[in-house]
């Protein structure tokens, strides 16, 4: 969180998502959740190769709208205890992934 400020991107590394991901899934204290890390490691690789392509355009446009969820978002509401609102902004937190996976079915039938 503190990495994240302090540079003040949206796009973090590889190694900074994941060190934040593992850390949340460490505190949930689920060893389920925390092999999910290992599922949700190629989503991350893939991310950044093609974050300009395809994640920057969402971004962008969730950063115009004040809908841009930052790792200090999530913190706060782990921090606060407050599970529906953390369940709703990691739903935010996730969005650019979404609209991929609704662009790339587009795609996919347009072809």
């Amino acid at each position: 969180v503190e990495r994240q400020e302090s540079i003040g991107i949206h796009n973090l590394s590889i190694e900074d998502e994941l060190k934040f991901h593992l850390r949340i899934y460490k505190i949930a204290g689920n060893k389920f959740i925390m092999n999910f890390q290992e599922l949700i490691h190629p989503i991350f690789i893939f991310s950044k190769q093609n974050y300009i392509n395809y994640f920057k355009p969402v971004n962008l446009q969730l950063i115009k709208e004040n809908m841009i969820v930052s790792h200090a978002d999530i913190f706060a509401y782990l921090k606060n205890r407050d599970s529906e609102g953390y369940r709703k902004i990691i739903r935010m937190h996730l969005h650019p992934y979404w609209e991929f996976i609704n662009n790339f079915k587009t795609l996919a039938h347009e072809n």
